[in-house]
């Protein structure tokens, strides 16, 4: 019943008083106030009076990841809905679902609002961190390639390969977010874990970053028309099959450094 249809029996009451309808709450404290043979609108104004105390003293703490957002009172402008507790008090017995012969006690946790714009702004500051594209894996070259067309001393090499791991991303919706926290609050959880989508970088393969930065070896060759010889040419580059274990085993960020040898 909202405070409308409460308010229209009190006109009701004033209107007909010999079929006005009884009034009083019955055998109902919130808190260890008792709001026992007041009307409704008594009870408002009793609760208005330990609306303070009455309002619970809770911080929403929202972690995503290793972030950490804890929303207090202030931060959610959280008021207590006198009207719905007053309310919920008078349909005490009267809404065939409670017995109004047996004592209830009203938790005011149960009728704490939340303002939405206030919580919003918060919210989308909080997750802007997790939001956008992932870092992609870099390959860079460094040093100078050596005369390919010479077979290379042992041991030989003047240029590094250096591969740093991308770094994924995490999407958050703060929308998402926004409503699960109501819904938390609702059932008491003061303790919300976002959750997130993860983005990761593109795989690279051993075999992708040697082929674009390396140099396979080349046989010599003689044309069967002309005669003509093509020198061989050296490989330069790395093991690729031991290159990708370490690749899969490399953390995100991670930097891996290798010397080009001859292949």
């Amino acid at each position: 019943m909202c405070f409308a249809i409460i308010a229209a029996l009190f006109a009701q009451m004033l209107l007909h008083p010999k079929e006005a309808p009884d009034m009083k709450i019955k055998n109902v404290t919130v808190n260890g106030i008792s709001l026992q043979g007041l009307t409704p609108e008594e009870a408002i104004q009793v609760l208005n009076q330990y609306a303070t105390e009455l309002l619970p003293k809770e911080e929403i703490v929202v972690k995503i990841l290793d972030s950490t957002l804890v929303l207090t009172n202030e931060d959610t402008n959280a008021q207590l809905d006198i009207s719905a507790m007053a309310t919920a008090a008078y349909l005490h017995g009267r809404d065939n679902r409670t017995d109004g012969t047996k004592p209830l006690v009203l938790n005011p946790n149960d009728f704490v609002n939340l303002e939405a714009s206030k919580i919003r702004p918060l919210l989308i500051n909080f997750v802007q961190p997790f939001n956008g594209r992932p870092i992609e894996t870099s390959v860079t070259i460094s040093g100078d390639r050596p005369d390919l067309t010479k077979e290379p001393e042992e041991g030989e090499s003047d240029q590094v390969l250096t591969i740093t791991v991308g770094y994924p991303k995490y999407l958050c919706d703060p929308e998402t977010l926004f409503r699960t926290i109501l819904r938390a609050h609702k059932n008491r959880q003061l303790l919300i874990v976002g959750t997130t989508i993860l983005i990761e970088p593109e795989a690279v393969s051993a075999a992708e970053i040697f082929y674009q930065h390396c140099v396979s070896p080349i046989n010599a060759t003689i044309d069967p028309d002309t005669h003509i010889i093509t020198e061989s040419v050296y490989g330069y580059g790395f093991d690729i099959q031991k290159f990708q274990l370490e690749l899969n085993k490399a953390d995100w960020g991670g930097i891996l450094s290798r010397f080009l040898f001859p292949v």
